[in-house]
């Protein structure tokens, strides 16, 4: 019945989908720490411009991370499911396939926060976040008292939850720094490296997997996907010289653009 399927549900979310997507947003969101403390030190020097160019490199490197983590997941959710040996494997993989994007959008939505918090703005994070998570339960309530709810519903709810504080947040913060989003510099040039990744790694999974098991085909396919990605980000131009020197491994991605011959 619905209620049983509810349980299943919550379950998977929690306890599976949850714990893997939040240790890939935890990588993420550790990656930017360095860049956070360079924008406060800029601010505490009261060098606005160099603030705004170390802040956006957050922004911008969260962004590039969280999208690459956020398709490698769902184009390896199977053979993340064959290792983790989950009881209900279906739902999870559909799960993991379905709701990946929430890698990338709550990547940064940590970013803003620990940004915001810093930045003296507790309470406009308290609100954006309770407004947030009340939506997420009425959201779910109200389709599950409808008769409607399937296990499809937690997953795109959570989604566009996150969606809607990722805008909040985003506002908030560039609101702060007086700066606009580089739409096609964070967003569109990591989706269209992404796609090129993605299409790669889909391809390694099937070839790989019957050979090397789940466990090794992911990690071999992690690091040539990775590889890929920042090789195609980098012909593309799409990481300034100034964003390097204060984005974490800014250095060693230099050097890979000075060998492509792109810096």
């Amino acid at each position: 019945n619905t209620g049983d399927m509810f349980e299943m549900a919550c379950s998977a979310y929690f306890q599976k989908y949850w714990v893997v997507y939040g240790v890939f947003v935890a990588v993420v969101f550790l990656l930017s720490i360095p860049v956070l403390n360079k924008t406060f030190e800029y601010i505490r020097k009261e060098d606005k411009r160099f603030a705004r160019i170390s802040f956006q490199s957050g922004v911008h490197i969260s962004m590039a991370h969280g999208i690459f983590f956020a398709v490698f997941g769902a184009v390896m959710a199977g053979q993340i499911v064959g290792l983790l040996k989950p009881t209900n494997q279906e739902l999870v993989l559909a799960m993991l396939r379905m709701g990946s994007a929430i890698v990338a959008l709550s990547a940064v939505c940590c970013y803003y926060i620990r940004f915001l918090v810093s930045a003296g703005r507790k309470l406009h994070v308290m609100g954006a976040v309770i407004l947030s998570t009340i939506l997420f339960t009425a959201v779910n309530s109200i389709v599950f008292f409808l008769g409607k709810w399937t296990e499809k519903t937690i997953v795109l709810t959570g989604v566009l939850i996150f969606v809607i504080l990722w805008i909040l947040l985003g506002s908030l913060a560039y609101r702060l720094m007086r700066v606009r989003v580089d739409w096609l510099q964070v967003v569109v040039m990591p989706l269209g490296a992404v796609c090129v990744a993605g299409l790669i790694g889909m391809f390694l999974g099937k070839i790989l997997t019957p050979h090397l098991g789940n466990g090794m085909t992911l990690f071999v396919t992690f690091l040539l996907t990775t590889l890929i990605y920042w090789i195609v980000l980098l012909v593309m131009r799409n990481f300034k010289e100034q964003e390097l020197d204060v984005i974490f491994g800014g250095k060693i991605i230099y050097a890979l653009g000075q060998v492509l011959r792109v810096y």
